[in-house]
């Protein structure tokens, strides 16, 4: 999962994939931009016209990468 950590809820399992559940896992940012007051878990996240997801993960948030947000000095 490239280093992600959970913060709330849980990552998608087999059970998820096995029976092609619609769920997803938010970073925390888009968790916090989408659900600002409320908690995100079992919340609905429509993508497209069509396509709804239950949210059942929020990951951690990352720090900043080296060279990312950096400034250079002489």
């Amino acid at each position: 999962m490239n280093g992600l950590k959970i913060s709330q809820g849980r990552f998608i399992d087999e059970v998820d994939d096995e029976t092609f559940a619609n769920v997803v896992v938010l970073g925390a940012e888009a968790a916090e931009t989408l659900f600002p007051i409320e908690d995100p878990i079992g919340q609905t996240v429509q993508v497209g016209e069509k396509h709804n997801y239950t949210v059942v993960g929020v990951t951690e948030r990352r720090a900043s990468s080296a060279g990312i947000g950096g400034s250079l000095s002489a």
